[in-house]
């Protein structure tokens, strides 16, 4: 309880159940109410088979809290006005996960996203995408570092790829473009520019 909910805080009316349908909906409320009859303090909501846990504000979720979907997805963290605001975590489908920053409920920030892939990316985030600075590493052993636009590879960066080689430079829209320079295990190294992965000569 004490990760949850607030502590040294008063709650007044404690009822134990009811029921509110401001739109005509049916949804249940079992917890404490402030001297306005509003949901305020620890409780437990559910409707339609979504439940969140954890505590309330003038009849808003705020605070700390745990919503549960009816396919088993759920968040839990920091609230605010009803939405996912601070930090959280996000598990979808029992295998995509994040960890990080919220804003608005989007990933906005700095956070950590295991995909379905089993790819990793490390960074930042802008309006639920991969944006700024941030490393990704590929399932398969490649690794990239640098500058994402929209969920894409865009930008400078480097990409160290399975079989030891490196690239150093320019991407466009998530592939090699531009200016920059290509080395081997070996030590033979090309530099110049490339499109779409392609060195010109």
């Amino acid at each position: 309880n004490d990760i949850l909910f607030e502590e040294n805080t008063k709650y007044d009316n404690i009822i134990p159940i009811k029921i509110k349908g401001p739109s005509g909906e049916v949804q249940y409320y079992q917890g404490c109410y402030n001297a306005e009859g509003k949901c305020h303090g620890p409780g437990t909501w559910v409707q339609n088979n979504n439940i969140y846990f954890g505590n309330f504000c003038n009849d808003e979720f705020s605070g700390k809290g745990l919503f549960i979907n009816p396919k088993g997805d759920y968040y839990f963290g920091d609230w605010n006005h009803n939405k996912c605001n601070g930090q959280g975590s996000l598990v979808v489908d029992g295998i995509e996960a994040y960890q990080g920053d919220f804003k608005d409920n989007k990933k906005w920030g700095e956070g950590i996203e295991n995909l379905k892939n089993l790819d990793i990316y490390y960074g930042h985030f802008y309006n639920g995408e991969k944006n700024g600075n941030g490393k990704y590493i590929f399932f398969e052993g490649s690794a990239y570092e640098g500058k994402f636009n929209n969920s894409k590879i865009d930008g400078n960066g480097k990409i160290k790829f399975n079989d030891g080689k490196k690239y150093v430079g320019e991407f466009q829209n998530g592939e090699i473009t531009g200016n920059g320079e290509l080395s081997y295990e070996n030590g033979v190294k090309f530099k110049g520019e490339y499109i779409k992965e392609k060195k010109q000569w």
